[in-house]
């Protein structure tokens, strides 16, 4: 329970020591110049969570009452704690019980991210300077000690930049390079050591919510400069007990009424702010493609883009085509039009080139393998291939038939494309799209989802037919979608090579089956090849097949037997 009690306020917003320091006259239930044993025993510790020794009568071992000294015991009681827990491990290891590093550099996380706030709030005690009536300043843990004029406050100041440096200022630097950095590092497969070593930033809090402890941290450094900052005015620090205190209307029903509608008002904010509803619509990219063609390669398109911008896919709304083509009129900058041999074909996809067109908005011809340029004959007899009622439906919508030939001109001949490669590794469609985003002028933080030299050490390998390059993309998709659930390096295998370099390390081997697949030789024998027994792990992966296709049909007694 005790240990409770100190993780609550030493992560919270609330800092009990500081209720004593507000300029307030408290009643008699709650005076601390006349407190019980239980309440006085309550604000020791407070004290104790704030790293303030003063009460323990650490004079009596050192023999002198030295502020100073005082104010390096602060600084130095995480590093001690650390370095403490650094002696363990290592008379641990000398004793045989050997324990990864991560778990002490863990164990030390947890206790600087329990107590950033007063970390932080210890090193700032030299800029808590409040007012004298003679125009000085003096400190307020320390009046005695006048502030930016001796030379004792410039010894304060001195620890107290060191400090900061050191301590609060690195663990911000260090938080903030982990959160930016782990999105790329979970889509380059090294997610698992990288969550391994900060799991106490990173494993606190739900996958989709892994930032959640930097915004913690920022939260509490924020939190420790109010003191600093607002130090003589300590009311401010606290508005409505400053409204209590000061009390400023003529009355007291006037204050008293001030107060409520202030309590309202806060009420009315927190109540309506879960019923904020977001423009989700509006995005920097809208991804035009055709389903069956280009739907998992526009799927891997998203969720790279998405680490670094907002971007809209097609086929997530192709139920209502007037949001879809106000989306692209409205509510994006940019418009990729992902050319695969059936786009042109597709009376939707006919309606978001043209509403492009018509309302310049700027387009990029992303041009896949197996896609062919149309001559003016085939453009013009394209309308022919749709039903009435998808003629009718583009009329609707304000697109006519010869608006549909002009798009498809521009598109096909004024635009410049890019290449898109359907085969081989999925860094050449990561490089792609990073092109992609500077020529629509997003920003990205990276090129590459592997560093060069990366040594991939998967716990689970993806295998699967790659007749197809939608069958290829839809094993990428996967393995970012897993890895990003399971916070485990996972690899899309596709040759006898990268299979016996990655099976010492892996334990499953999952199966994305899909139509027609087991007719595909080359994917018979990759499986067969990938589930013998490894030599040098001495064990045998196990098998994990998925359906990744409605279509796929599981053979009969006579299929197997044709097979």
């Amino acid at each position: 329970m005790l240990l409770a009690l100190l993780a609550f306020v030493s992560n919270s917003n609330w800092d009990p020591s500081q209720v004593s320091e507000l300029s307030i006259n408290w009643q008699e239930p709650v005076s601390f110049e006349v407190v019980t044993e239980p309440v006085a025993t309550l604000i020791n510790l407070t004290k104790l969570v704030m790293f303030d020794f003063h009460f323990i009568r650490t004079s009596c071992f050192f023999g002198t009452d030295n502020p100073v000294l005082y104010f390096v015991g602060r600084l130095l009681t995480c590093p001690v704690a650390c370095a403490l827990l650094l002696c363990a491990w290592v008379l641990q290891k000398m004793l045989g019980r050997h324990k990864p590093f991560n778990t002490v550099l863990n164990q030390c996380g947890v206790m600087i991210f329990a107590f950033f706030l007063s970390i932080t709030r210890a090193t700032l005690i030299p800029f808590q300077c409040v007012e004298n009536p003679n125009g000085t300043s003096s400190m307020m843990l320390h009046p005695g000690i006048i502030c930016y004029q001796s030379e004792e406050h410039a010894l304060f100041a001195a620890l107290s930049v060191v400090g900061v440096v050191t301590q609060p200022l690195a663990i911000l630097v260090l938080a903030t390079y982990v959160i930016f950095t782990y999105p790329s590092r979970v889509a380059g497969g090294k997610g698992l050591r990288f969550s391994t070593r900060y799991r106490f930033l990173l494993h606190r809090f739900k996958p989709s919510s892994y930032y959640y402890g930097l915004v913690l941290l920022y939260r509490n450094a924020i939190i420790a400069l109010l003191p600093t900052v607002l130090v003589g005015v300590p009311e401010v620090q606290v508005p409505l007990m400053g409204i209590m205190q000061t009390a400023p209307w003529r009355t007291q029903m006037a204050n008293r009424v001030d107060m409520l509608l202030t309590d309202l008002l806060l009420v009315t904010l927190l109540s309506a702010g879960p019923l904020l509803l977001l423009d989700e619509a509006s995005s920097t990219a809208v991804l035009g493609h055709h389903k069956a063609g280009g739907g998992s390669l526009s799927r891997l398109m998203k969720l790279v883009i998405l680490q670094h911008s907002s971007v809209f896919l097609d086929s997530d709304q192709l139920q209502n085509l007037d949001l879809l083509f106000d989306i692209i009129r409205t509510s994006t900058k940019n418009v990729v039009v992902v050319l695969t041999g059936e786009l042109l074909s597709r009376s939707w996809c006919a309606g978001e080139i043209v509403t492009a067109w018509k309302n310049d908005i700027h387009t990029v011809p992303l041009l896949c393998e197996g896609f062919e340029r149309l001559s003016d004959e085939a453009q013009k007899q394209i309308p022919s291939l749709w039903t009435p009622h998808q003629v009718a439906q583009l009329a609707s919508y304000g697109i006519q038939l010869d608006d549909v030939n002009l798009a498809y001109s521009w598109l096909q001949h004024e635009l410049t494309p890019l290449q898109m490669a359907r085969f081989g590794p999925v860094c050449g469609r990561e490089k792609v799209v990073v092109e992609l985003m500077n020529v629509c002028g997003l920003s990205s933080r990276r090129t590459t989802s592997k560093t060069a030299g990366h040594v991939s050490r998967p716990r689970i390998l993806i295998l699967s037919s790659y007749m197809e390059a939608e069958y290829l993309s839809a094993c990428e998709v996967f393995q970012i979608l897993l890895q990003a659930h399971l916070h485990v390096e996972c690899e899309v295998v596709h040759d006898f090579q990268q299979i016996a370099t990655c099976k010492p390390f892996a334990y499953y081997l999952i199966a994305l089956l899909f139509r027609g697949i087991l007719r595909d030789e080359d994917f018979i024998k990759l499986l067969l090849y990938a589930t013998q027994t490894c030599t040098s792990s001495k064990r045998a992966l196990e098998l994990v097949p998925v359906v990744a296709d409605s279509n796929f049909e599981v053979p009969n007694v006579d299929g197997y037997w044709a097979l």
